[in-house]
């Protein structure tokens, strides 16, 4: 299992460095959003496998995370637990709900989302991350237009 654990590290790494857009997260305070959106046909079979994860070209996965900034900027920022909603709109308006799913490794907290797309659409996501016990919510607004190749 540590073995799918770490695939499934490296694999999303991989996969939102590759497809990351300039600017993929925010700052709130002490806390940093960090989000994109792939493919799933990107994440490895085993990889998708192990977690539930579909893998096809009209899939998408979202992935969201949430850390508590080091202060000190001595280590590491950390995971933390959070609420995270949101939805999705595509380019003819049509919203969807996302329904996300707690993924840890370690340290690190993931927060997964799948949806249905058209290969080159232009996707609206707006996220609301509710680190837990913080009454604040922080939202988050990006598009992403997704390709398989």
């Amino acid at each position: 299992m540590a073995l799918i654990r770490t695939l499934l590290i490296a694999t999303l790494a991989l996969a939102f460095c590759a497809s990351a857009q300039a600017d993929n997260s925010t700052r709130f305070g002490k806390y940093t959003v960090h989000y994109n959106a792939i493919p799933s046909s990107f994440i490895k079979p085993e990889v998708a496998e192990a977690h539930g994860l579909t893998r096809s070209r009209s899939v998408g996965l979202l992935n969201i995370s949430v850390l508590e900034n080091d202060p000190e900027h001595t280590g590491p920022d950390k995971g933390v637990s959070a609420n995270i909603e949101g939805q999705l709109t595509n380019n003819i308006q049509q919203q969807r709900r996302l329904s996300f799913r707690r993924v840890q490794d370690g340290d690190a907290v993931y927060y997964l989302a799948q949806f249905q797309y058209s290969e080159g659409e232009l996707l609206t996501f707006n996220i609301e991350a509710s680190p837990h016990g913080q009454d604040r919510t922080f939202p988050i607004r990006f598009t992403k237009e997704l390709y398989s190749d």
